[in-house]
């Protein structure tokens, strides 16, 4: 048995198969049969129709069967839980991600501040979201590294970059000759690549072409799997003029709809019109498979992107916030409750995997006990 998810009826007759859909509000649940039992199938069928009526008589090799087990369809929450993610909610490990915007919106400079995050111990928030710790590479596909340097200067990080342009590699394959050259330039193995000018480095630069792209991004989307490795790439998106609508933001990154279409998270960076000191942008998040975030910045003095305060505690709310219920509850038997701090999470607009990703690692640090079904001990020690 199958779910998939459905709203309308349908059918489909499989050569020596029956298959039948039943719909239930947005799921609906999938019954495969053999050939084996076809007449008692039918004479089950001939009884059920007066409560469950189908359009016509002849319908072929078909059973449609009511659904019962509405229990056992999965939470949407729950199927992602366990996904190890580089940002919280919005990039997932080991697969290929994209920041967009057009020239001049801030893509390398909110790169930089990135890094900055990741390479913090423990790591800091970005864009109002956790982060993980990785091992960082920068491969710079149309720029120099002086050039790059230069920009890293204005906002105040460095570290080496691995430029295809100073190296005569533009136009190289990724996975054979430029990725096996990182860990000579940076000392270890990264499991974090950078890229800019990403979209132009697509063989034969035929960023337009649906095929092309399609089969590259599958193809590093396999490489990213197989060793473990995270890609985020730069690239280029149309200008949104006045009045301007797209339903699917993603359509904007310049070329084949395929860019969109074979990556996982996306940020676009967009200035704002009527800005006369230019240095508001807008950032639109785009994950998979959670809903989209607009989030307002503006440039400080020292050139870095900065977010309302209001954005900017919520990467980091989850940690404190939890972190002060069970600090508080020491003094109260030393006990918590799940649906406590299940409680606490949603009033603070914490999601479900974020509080399972908490929990689970205050009981393997072992600052949580389980002393039973949704009941948990709090050792004594410092709680971070």
């Amino acid at each position: 048995m199958w779910r998939i998810g459905v709203n309308s009826f349908l059918y489909k007759s499989l050569e020596g198969a029956r298959v039948g859909f039943f719909p239930l509000g947005y799921w609906a649940i999938l019954k495969l049969g053999t050939d084996r039992g076809r007449d008692r199938d039918k004479d089950s069928m001939s009884k059920k129709r007066n409560s469950h009526p189908a359009p016509g008589d002849d319908r072929g090799d078909f059973t449609i069967s009511p659904v019962h087990e509405v229990e056992d369809i999965p939470d949407r929450s729950m199927k992602q839980a366990g996904v190890e993610y580089i940002i919280e909610d919005l990039m997932p490990a080991g697969q290929v991600h994209l920041i967009g915007g057009p020239s001049g919106s801030g893509k390398t400079t909110l790169t930089f501040q990135l890094y900055e995050a990741l390479s913090k111990d423990p790591p800091g928030p970005f864009l109002g979201r956790q982060t993980r710790p990785v091992k960082w590479a920068y491969v710079s596909g149309d720029r120099a590294e002086k050039s790059v340097q230069e920009t890293m200067a204005r906002v105040g990080v460095e570290f080496p970059v691995f430029s295809l342009v100073d190296r005569d590699l533009v136009g190289a394959d990724l996975t054979s000759k430029v990725f096996p050259q990182l860990s000579s330039l940076y000392g270890y193995r990264p499991d974090f690549i950078y890229i800019d000018g990403f979209t132009g480095l697509v063989p034969g630069g035929h960023i337009n072409n649906y095929s092309v792209v399609a089969k590259w991004l599958a193809m590093l989307a396999r490489y990213c799997e197989n060793k473990k490795v995270t890609i985020l790439g730069a690239c280029h998106t149309t200008k949104v003029k006045e009045g301007e609508m797209f339903k699917d933001p993603r359509q904007r990154i310049t070329g084949s709809v395929a860019w969109a279409a074979y990556t996982e998270g996306v940020i676009i960076l967009d200035t704002v019109e009527g800005d006369d000191n230019a240095n508001r942008r807008v950032v639109t998040l785009l994950p998979r498979n959670n809903p989209t975030e607009i989030i307002p910045m503006t440039f400080d003095a020292e050139g870095k992107l900065q977010m309302p305060e209001s954005v900017r505690v919520r990467g980091e709310s989850t940690a404190f916030i939890l972190n002060g219920i069970i600090e508080n509850v020491k003094d109260d038997g030393g006990y918590v409750t799940f649906m406590r701090l299940k409680k606490m999470a949603e009033n603070n607009k914490i999601s479900n995997r974020s509080l399972e990703r908490w929990l689970a690692g205050k009981v393997k640090e072992g600052i949580l006990v389980r002393e039973g079904r949704g009941m948990y001990r709090v050792e004594e020690g410092v709680v971070r």
